[in-house]
């Protein structure tokens, strides 16, 4: 029973991670300048977490919407590089 509680609880944390990432996005209206929108994007990643597989699962994620929101508001390249 224990594993099934961690396994929901793990859920739940990835999920508030995607929404904390959907928020950053959000953010990304007030950046007009790719180097200084970069510089913030990688400080809030590394408020996530301190694990790099769970960091790298989020910004898979945080690519796609980024991906779909940079889309749908016009931008031609709305992937971020990070690295």
């Amino acid at each position: 029973m224990k594993e099934i509680v961690t396994q929901e609880q793990s859920e739940i944390n990835f999920r508030k991670r995607v929404e904390h990432y959907i928020s950053i996005v959000e953010d990304y209206a007030g950046f007009y300048d790719d180097d200084e929108w970069k510089e913030y994007l990688e400080e809030k990643l590394s408020e996530l977490s301190d694990s790099d597989e769970e960091n790298v699962e989020v910004l898979a994620y945080a690519a796609a919407i980024f991906h779909v929101w940079g889309t749908h508001r016009g931008i031609k390249n709305s992937f971020v590089t990070i690295g």
